[in-house]
């Protein structure tokens, strides 16, 4: 067997195993089995992969072996073999290539691009990600595709974060964050093609209250293409009060 197929098979056996696969009936619908948000339904069935937000290994270097797509995410996730033997998923970031080595180190003298250590050893002004809210929970911000954040100040116990949208958080100076910024910066120029790309996500076609009959809506009925003088309300009675401002500074 060729080595690469080998770890793919590994790969398949340990994280494919024990995750089951998500249904496509409770889009919209709430644990009582109640449709509680409308035009949502049938979501395509996705295998979840657990990715390593730990960074259980330390003091081990790893090498990146392979880029694999991830259906709930806008970005790829790499493949990571440690030393030891261990394989696991890591977010990849922008200057991931295939052999490119991490480590995860307490001290300040081995950081590199990719590693994960403490926010006290990470230099100001650098873009970090992948960062913990409470300490050996996880990381839990800056998780998503083109994002980092920088350390603006340091002390003894806390850390001032500084995040793309200029808002500041005060995490503590124990919790870990991995250097670098995550990969697919430009994932919101992507368009959809057709009806279906939206469709298996969920999302059904919206039907406007004028088109539908006065039991379903307060803006149904009527002949043709008339809707009613009454003032703009949702489906269930209650006045839109937005789109009231807009009419009345229309007049």
């Amino acid at each position: 067997m060729n080595l690469k197929k080998k770890f793919f098979f590994i790969t398949k056996k340990v994280f494919f195993k024990k995750n089951k696969v998500k249904s496509n009936i409770k889009s919209g619908i709430n644990f009582t089995g109640r449709k509680t948000v409308r035009s949502r339904a049938f979501i395509n069935k996705k295998k979840k992969r657990t990715i390593d937000y730990f960074s259980n290994f330390w003091n081990v270097r790893g090498f990146v072996f392979n880029f694999e797509y991830d259906p709930n995410r806008n970005s790829l996730i790499s493949l990571v073999l440690y030393l030891n033997g261990i394989i696991s998923y890591h977010l990849s970031l922008e200057k991931f290539s295939i052999g490119y080595s991490i480590i995860n180190t307490n001290s300040k003298f081995l950081i590199v691009y990719g590693s994960t250590t403490y926010l006290k050893n990470i230099p100001k002004k650098i873009k970090i990600c992948n960062i913990e809210t409470v300490c050996f929970k996880g990381a839990k911000l800056i998780r998503s595709s083109g994002s980092y954040a920088k350390i603006i100040a340091k002390g003894n116990k806390y850390c001032k974060i500084s995040f793309k949208n200029k808002n500041k958080k005060t995490i503590n100076s124990r919790c870990t964050a991995t250097i670098g910024s995550i990969l697919n910066f430009n994932f919101f120029i992507s368009k959809k093609k057709k009806a279906g790309t939206s469709r298996i996500k969920g999302f059904k076609p919206k039907v406007r209250g004028v088109a539908m009959n006065p039991i379903d809506h307060p803006h149904g009925g009527g002949e043709g293409k008339k809707s009613k003088k009454s003032n703009p309300m949702s489906i269930w009675g209650k006045p839109n009060v937005k789109k009231w401002k807009k009419k009345k500074a229309n007049l």
